[in-house]
Protein backbone atom coordinates (compact mmCIF):
# COMPACT_ATOMS: atom_id res chain seq x y z
CA UNK A 1 0.00 0.00 0.00
CA UNK A 2 1.25 3.11 -0.86
CA UNK A 3 1.79 5.99 1.99
CA UNK A 4 1.92 8.73 -0.64
CA UNK A 5 -1.02 11.29 -0.08
CA UNK A 6 -1.97 13.94 -2.80
CA UNK A 7 -1.00 17.50 -1.85
CA UNK A 8 -4.69 18.74 -1.42
CA UNK A 9 -5.61 15.56 0.69
CA UNK A 10 -2.56 16.71 2.97
CA UNK A 11 -4.14 20.19 3.42
CA UNK A 12 -7.32 19.34 4.55
CA UNK A 13 -5.59 16.50 7.01
CA UNK A 14 -3.27 19.41 8.39
CA UNK A 15 -6.39 21.87 8.76
CA UNK A 16 -8.52 19.42 10.95
CA UNK A 17 -5.23 18.57 12.95
CA UNK A 18 -4.25 21.95 13.38
CA UNK A 19 -8.20 22.72 14.30
CA UNK A 20 -8.18 20.31 16.80
CA UNK A 21 -5.58 21.24 19.25
CA UNK A 22 -4.56 17.70 19.91
CA UNK A 23 -1.08 17.40 18.45
CA UNK A 24 1.10 20.48 19.47
CA UNK A 25 0.48 22.00 15.76
CA UNK A 26 -1.22 25.44 16.28
CA UNK A 27 -1.29 26.44 12.97
CA UNK A 28 -2.58 24.68 9.38
CA UNK A 29 1.42 25.20 8.26
CA UNK A 30 3.00 24.04 11.81
CA UNK A 31 0.88 20.67 10.83
CA UNK A 32 1.57 20.59 7.04
CA UNK A 33 5.16 20.70 8.25
CA UNK A 34 5.19 17.55 9.84
CA UNK A 35 2.78 15.69 7.66
CA UNK A 36 5.47 16.31 4.14
CA UNK A 37 8.13 15.13 6.91
CA UNK A 38 6.32 11.85 7.66
CA UNK A 39 5.55 11.18 4.03
CA UNK A 40 9.47 11.98 3.29
CA UNK A 41 9.86 9.25 5.72
CA UNK A 42 7.88 6.71 3.90
CA UNK A 43 5.47 7.10 6.58
CA UNK A 44 1.38 7.26 6.23
CA UNK A 45 1.39 11.52 7.06
CA UNK A 46 -0.95 10.51 9.51
CA UNK A 47 1.30 8.89 12.07
CA UNK A 48 3.11 12.16 11.71
CA UNK A 49 1.02 13.56 14.46
CA UNK A 50 1.54 10.12 16.42
CA UNK A 51 5.82 10.22 16.34
CA UNK A 52 6.17 13.97 16.23
CA UNK A 53 5.76 17.25 18.03
CA UNK A 54 5.75 21.05 17.68
CA UNK A 55 7.72 22.32 20.58
CA UNK A 56 8.20 26.31 20.90
CA UNK A 57 7.56 26.29 16.87
CA UNK A 58 10.18 24.06 16.62
CA UNK A 59 9.70 19.88 15.52
CA UNK A 60 10.60 17.17 17.39
CA UNK A 61 10.26 13.53 17.59
CA UNK A 62 8.99 11.76 20.54
CA UNK A 63 11.53 9.01 22.22
CA UNK A 64 9.09 6.37 21.57
CA UNK A 65 9.46 6.65 17.92
CA UNK A 66 13.25 7.72 18.01
CA UNK A 67 13.24 4.42 20.21
CA UNK A 68 10.64 2.33 17.90
CA UNK A 69 12.59 3.58 14.37
CA UNK A 70 15.67 2.24 16.23
CA UNK A 71 14.54 -1.28 16.66
CA UNK A 72 12.96 -1.21 13.62
CA UNK A 73 16.09 -0.87 11.70
CA UNK A 74 17.98 -3.74 13.83
CA UNK A 75 19.05 -1.68 16.43
CA UNK A 76 18.68 -3.51 20.02
CA UNK A 77 18.42 -1.89 23.38
CA UNK A 78 19.46 -3.39 26.97
CA UNK A 79 18.54 -1.26 30.09
CA UNK A 80 21.01 -1.50 33.32
CA UNK A 81 18.93 1.03 35.32
CA UNK A 82 15.75 2.56 35.22
CA UNK A 83 14.58 4.70 37.80
CA UNK A 84 14.10 8.36 39.35
CA UNK A 85 17.81 8.79 39.90
CA UNK A 86 19.39 7.57 36.99
CA UNK A 87 18.68 5.94 33.35
CA UNK A 88 21.35 3.69 31.88
CA UNK A 89 21.03 2.00 28.91
CA UNK A 90 23.17 -0.02 25.71
CA UNK A 91 22.61 0.89 22.37
CA UNK A 92 23.61 -1.86 19.39
CA UNK A 93 23.46 -2.07 15.87
CA UNK A 94 25.13 -3.74 12.96
CA UNK A 95 26.01 -1.12 11.00
CA UNK A 96 26.38 2.15 14.44
CA UNK A 97 28.41 -0.58 17.06
CA UNK A 98 27.35 -0.64 20.69
CA UNK A 99 27.69 2.14 23.03
CA UNK A 100 26.69 2.90 26.85
CA UNK A 101 24.38 5.87 27.51
CA UNK A 102 23.77 7.18 31.16
CA UNK A 103 22.26 9.77 32.21
CA UNK A 104 21.41 10.59 36.09
CA UNK A 105 19.90 13.61 37.97
CA UNK A 106 23.34 14.75 38.72
CA UNK A 107 24.12 14.98 35.63
CA UNK A 108 20.56 16.97 34.55
CA UNK A 109 21.57 19.19 37.43
CA UNK A 110 25.26 19.89 35.24
CA UNK A 111 23.09 20.61 32.18
CA UNK A 112 21.30 23.41 34.17
CA UNK A 113 17.61 21.31 33.82
CA UNK A 114 17.30 19.01 36.54
CA UNK A 115 14.86 22.57 38.02
CA UNK A 116 12.50 22.13 35.52
CA UNK A 117 8.90 21.24 36.55
CA UNK A 118 8.96 17.99 34.53
CA UNK A 119 12.17 16.88 35.94
CA UNK A 120 10.42 17.24 39.68
CA UNK A 121 6.87 15.63 38.65
CA UNK A 122 8.39 12.56 36.16
CA UNK A 123 12.19 12.24 36.61
CA UNK A 124 12.31 8.90 35.63
CA UNK A 125 10.64 9.50 31.98
CA UNK A 126 12.76 12.74 31.52
CA UNK A 127 16.02 10.74 32.11
CA UNK A 128 14.61 7.83 29.58
CA UNK A 129 13.88 10.14 27.01
CA UNK A 130 17.42 11.61 27.41
CA UNK A 131 19.25 8.73 27.30
CA UNK A 132 16.96 7.24 24.46
CA UNK A 133 17.56 10.20 22.14
CA UNK A 134 21.66 10.19 22.86
CA UNK A 135 22.13 6.03 22.27
CA UNK A 136 20.16 6.86 19.07
CA UNK A 137 21.50 9.61 17.87
CA UNK A 138 24.88 8.15 18.48
CA UNK A 139 24.29 4.64 17.11
CA UNK A 140 21.89 4.74 14.59
CA UNK A 141 21.36 8.60 13.63
CA UNK A 142 18.60 7.86 10.68
CA UNK A 143 16.49 6.90 13.46
CA UNK A 144 16.02 10.11 15.10
CA UNK A 145 14.85 11.70 11.26
CA UNK A 146 17.59 14.28 12.41
CA UNK A 147 15.25 16.12 15.23
CA UNK A 148 15.46 15.84 19.20
CA UNK A 149 12.83 14.71 21.31
CA UNK A 150 10.36 17.32 22.91
CA UNK A 151 12.03 16.72 26.26
CA UNK A 152 15.12 18.05 24.94
CA UNK A 153 13.75 20.95 22.50
CA UNK A 154 11.66 22.84 25.47
CA UNK A 155 15.10 23.43 26.65
CA UNK A 156 15.99 25.43 23.82
CA UNK A 157 15.89 28.86 23.84
CA UNK A 158 13.61 30.48 22.10
CA UNK A 159 14.93 32.18 18.78
CA UNK A 160 14.04 36.02 19.10
CA UNK A 161 11.44 36.79 16.72
CA UNK A 162 11.63 39.36 13.77
CA UNK A 163 10.70 42.82 14.66
CA UNK A 164 8.88 44.09 11.20
CA UNK A 165 11.04 47.48 10.31
CA UNK A 166 8.62 50.01 10.83
CA UNK A 167 11.07 52.45 9.55
CA UNK A 168 12.90 55.25 11.95
CA UNK A 169 10.72 57.20 14.31
CA UNK A 170 11.17 60.48 15.12
CA UNK A 171 9.95 62.12 18.59
CA UNK A 172 7.97 65.23 18.17
CA UNK A 173 7.88 68.78 20.38
CA UNK A 174 4.56 68.54 22.77
CA UNK A 175 2.08 70.22 22.22
CA UNK A 176 3.08 72.57 25.09
CA UNK A 177 6.37 73.07 23.73
CA UNK A 178 4.38 74.24 20.36
CA UNK A 179 2.33 76.62 22.15
CA UNK A 180 5.28 78.12 24.47
CA UNK A 181 7.19 78.08 20.89
CA UNK A 182 4.05 80.19 19.53
CA UNK A 183 4.22 82.78 22.57
CA UNK A 184 7.72 83.43 22.28
CA UNK A 185 7.55 84.36 18.84
CA UNK A 186 4.81 86.55 19.54
CA UNK A 187 6.18 88.12 22.49
CA UNK A 188 9.60 88.87 21.05
CA UNK A 189 7.64 90.24 17.99
CA UNK A 190 9.65 88.50 15.49
CA UNK A 191 8.52 87.69 12.29
CA UNK A 192 6.83 84.55 12.19
CA UNK A 193 7.41 83.46 8.45
CA UNK A 194 11.46 84.26 8.96
CA UNK A 195 11.09 81.60 12.18
CA UNK A 196 9.52 79.07 9.58
CA UNK A 197 11.79 80.23 6.50
CA UNK A 198 14.59 78.97 9.47
CA UNK A 199 12.81 76.02 9.98
CA UNK A 200 12.99 75.16 6.48
CA UNK A 201 16.59 76.12 5.36
CA UNK A 202 18.07 74.58 8.55
CA UNK A 203 15.56 71.57 9.36
CA UNK A 204 13.71 70.63 6.32
CA UNK A 205 10.48 71.17 8.30
CA UNK A 206 7.57 73.60 7.21
CA UNK A 207 5.59 72.70 10.28
CA UNK A 208 6.63 73.72 14.04
CA UNK A 209 4.94 70.28 15.25
CA UNK A 210 7.45 68.48 12.94
CA UNK A 211 9.75 69.72 14.97
CA UNK A 212 12.04 67.15 16.85
CA UNK A 213 12.90 68.23 20.64
CA UNK A 214 16.56 68.63 19.74
CA UNK A 215 15.76 71.19 16.52
CA UNK A 216 12.92 72.72 19.03
CA UNK A 217 16.19 73.30 21.13
CA UNK A 218 18.26 74.98 18.52
CA UNK A 219 15.66 77.18 16.87
CA UNK A 220 14.81 78.40 20.72
CA UNK A 221 18.28 79.96 20.80
CA UNK A 222 18.43 80.86 17.40
CA UNK A 223 15.15 83.35 18.18
CA UNK A 224 17.20 86.05 19.65
CA UNK A 225 19.11 86.23 16.28
CA UNK A 226 15.67 87.58 14.62
CA UNK A 227 15.11 90.46 16.56
CA UNK A 228 15.51 93.87 14.72
CA UNK A 229 15.42 92.17 11.20
CA UNK A 230 13.32 93.38 9.09
CA UNK A 231 9.77 92.94 9.42
CA UNK A 232 6.99 92.69 6.79
CA UNK A 233 5.14 95.92 6.14
CA UNK A 234 2.03 96.59 8.33
CA UNK A 235 -0.95 96.95 6.09
CA UNK A 236 -1.98 100.46 8.08
CA UNK A 237 1.35 100.87 9.81
CA UNK A 238 0.84 104.04 12.52
CA UNK A 239 2.90 106.76 11.88
CA UNK A 240 5.75 107.63 14.44
CA UNK A 241 4.30 110.18 16.45
CA UNK A 242 2.53 109.24 20.04
CA UNK A 243 -1.72 109.62 20.17
CA UNK A 244 -2.67 111.71 22.06
CA UNK A 245 -6.14 113.03 23.42
CA UNK A 246 -6.12 116.00 21.04
CA UNK A 247 -6.54 113.17 18.31
CA UNK A 248 -9.33 113.52 16.07
CA UNK A 249 -12.10 111.27 17.31
CA UNK A 250 -12.30 107.97 15.34
CA UNK A 251 -15.36 107.35 13.75
CA UNK A 252 -18.13 106.52 15.16
CA UNK A 253 -17.95 108.82 18.36
CA UNK A 254 -15.34 106.74 20.13
CA UNK A 255 -13.46 107.74 22.74
CA UNK A 256 -10.13 109.00 21.56
CA UNK A 257 -6.79 106.92 22.15
CA UNK A 258 -4.86 107.54 25.20
CA UNK A 259 -1.28 108.56 25.01
CA UNK A 260 0.85 106.01 23.61
CA UNK A 261 4.68 105.36 22.68
CA UNK A 262 5.56 103.74 20.10
CA UNK A 263 8.18 100.91 20.02
CA UNK A 264 10.64 100.42 16.72
CA UNK A 265 13.03 97.68 15.76
CA UNK A 266 15.62 98.36 13.19
CA UNK A 267 14.72 98.29 9.68
CA UNK A 268 11.19 97.55 10.29
CA UNK A 269 8.42 99.82 8.82
CA UNK A 270 6.50 100.86 11.51
CA UNK A 271 6.49 100.00 15.09
CA UNK A 272 6.54 97.06 16.62
CA UNK A 273 5.04 97.55 19.54
CA UNK A 274 3.73 100.10 22.18
CA UNK A 275 3.56 100.88 25.94
CA UNK A 276 1.30 103.15 27.38
CA UNK A 277 3.67 104.78 30.05
CA UNK A 278 7.45 105.54 29.81
CA UNK A 279 7.80 103.39 32.64
CA UNK A 280 6.48 100.25 30.67
CA UNK A 281 7.94 101.24 27.46
CA UNK A 282 11.55 101.26 29.49
CA UNK A 283 10.27 97.56 30.67
CA UNK A 284 9.90 96.38 26.53
CA UNK A 285 13.66 98.07 26.66
CA UNK A 286 15.13 96.56 28.88
CA UNK A 287 13.27 92.80 27.77
CA UNK A 288 14.41 92.81 24.64
CA UNK A 289 18.33 93.80 25.29
CA UNK A 290 17.86 90.91 27.87
CA UNK A 291 16.95 88.95 25.05
CA UNK A 292 20.15 90.09 22.74
CA UNK A 293 22.63 89.93 25.54
CA UNK A 294 21.66 86.06 25.74
CA UNK A 295 21.80 85.22 22.36
CA UNK A 296 24.44 82.27 22.15
CA UNK A 297 24.70 82.80 18.43
CA UNK A 298 26.18 86.13 18.12
CA UNK A 299 29.28 87.87 19.72
CA UNK A 300 29.43 90.50 22.07
CA UNK A 301 30.76 93.09 19.77
CA UNK A 302 27.63 92.08 17.82
CA UNK A 303 25.22 92.55 20.81
CA UNK A 304 26.84 95.70 21.35
CA UNK A 305 26.19 97.08 17.75
CA UNK A 306 22.06 95.47 18.11
CA UNK A 307 21.42 97.07 21.24
CA UNK A 308 22.69 100.86 19.70
CA UNK A 309 20.88 100.71 16.80
CA UNK A 310 17.70 99.88 18.63
CA UNK A 311 18.50 103.02 20.88
CA UNK A 312 18.84 104.71 17.19
CA UNK A 313 15.83 103.13 15.95
CA UNK A 314 13.79 104.95 18.93
CA UNK A 315 15.88 108.24 19.05
CA UNK A 316 12.39 109.99 18.22
CA UNK A 317 10.28 108.36 20.99
CA UNK A 318 13.13 108.56 23.51
CA UNK A 319 13.19 112.26 22.95
CA UNK A 320 9.53 112.56 23.87
CA UNK A 321 9.80 109.68 27.24
CA UNK A 322 11.23 112.87 29.10
CA UNK A 323 14.96 113.47 30.63
CA UNK A 324 14.71 111.77 33.22
CA UNK A 325 13.81 108.59 31.68
CA UNK A 326 16.13 109.39 28.67
CA UNK A 327 18.70 109.34 31.34
CA UNK A 328 17.91 105.95 32.57
CA UNK A 329 18.13 104.27 28.73
CA UNK A 330 21.84 106.14 28.20
CA UNK A 331 22.75 104.58 31.52
CA UNK A 332 21.81 101.45 30.83
CA UNK A 333 23.02 101.78 27.17
CA UNK A 334 26.41 102.59 29.12
CA UNK A 335 26.36 99.55 31.68
CA UNK A 336 25.22 96.88 28.84
CA UNK A 337 28.25 98.11 26.90
CA UNK A 338 30.78 97.98 29.48
CA UNK A 339 29.94 94.35 30.25
CA UNK A 340 29.56 93.04 26.77
CA UNK A 341 33.29 94.76 26.27
CA UNK A 342 34.37 93.15 29.63
CA UNK A 343 32.67 89.74 28.18
CA UNK A 344 34.55 90.67 24.54
CA UNK A 345 38.24 90.59 26.17
CA UNK A 346 37.25 87.10 27.39
CA UNK A 347 36.08 85.55 24.23
CA UNK A 348 38.60 83.20 22.04
CA UNK A 349 39.78 84.99 19.27
CA UNK A 350 37.91 83.72 16.11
Amino acid sequence: MSNIVPFNEMQAMAAAFAKSGMFGAKTPEQAMALLLLAQGEGLHPAIAMRDFDIIQGRPAKKAEAMLRSFIAAGGSVEWHKLDDTCADATFSHPQGGTARISWDLARAKRAGISNKDNYNKYPRQMLRSRVVSEGCRTIYPASTSGLYVPEEVVQFKRAPEKEKDMGKIERVISEAQHKRLEAKIAEMVIDREKVKTLCVERFSKEHFTDLTPDEYQQLDEALPDLVGESQPKAAAAPPPAESSASSSEPAGGAAAPARTFAFYYPGADGPQDQAESPEEWFQLWQRLCDTIVKSARIDSAEKDKKIRDLRKANDPVVKRLGPKMMGQINADIAKRSRELKDAAIAEPAK
